[in-house]
């Protein structure tokens, strides 16, 4: 499957499509349950793959659907080590949430005031 995969290209192109194609998703997912669609977890399944497949009639090849697909399952399911620091990073703070950490963004007069966003829990991550 490796010798079929188009060359890589820098990690913030592809984090910057990435991200685009994402939004663009979430924003369409968005659109439609305020028309009243989409209400149930399996509702929301059918429409993303409806979108996407829509998505790619429309786009055309330049959507590289295959290769976004195939990148994220690769970024998912690879080693962790071997992924750029962006996804390092995230997949940190996602793995955090997910064990019930709060987190918080602080701007430079917090920081230096030391002054701490209050949170229910004692487990935090600021930055």
């Amino acid at each position: 499957m490796l010798d079929i995969l188009p060359p890589a290209t820098a990690p913030a192109d592809t984090t910057t499509d990435l991200s685009h194609l994402a939004f663009c998703a979430m924003v369409a997912l968005a659109l439609e349950r305020q028309s009243g669609g989409a209400s149930t977890p399996y509702a929301e399944t059918l429409f993303l793959i409806r979108w996407l497949l829509e998505h790619r009639r429309k786009h055309g090849a330049a959507t590289k659907l295959r290769w976004h697909l195939e990148y994220l399952w690769n970024s998912c399911s690879g080693n962790i080590a071997k992924q750029s620091d962006l996804f390092r990073l995230t997949y940190a703070t996602e793995t955090l949430k997910q064990l019930g950490w709060d987190n918080a963004v602080m701007n430079s007069p917090e920081w230096c005031d030391s002054v701490l966003p209050e949170a229910g829990v004692v487990n935090r991550l600021l930055y």
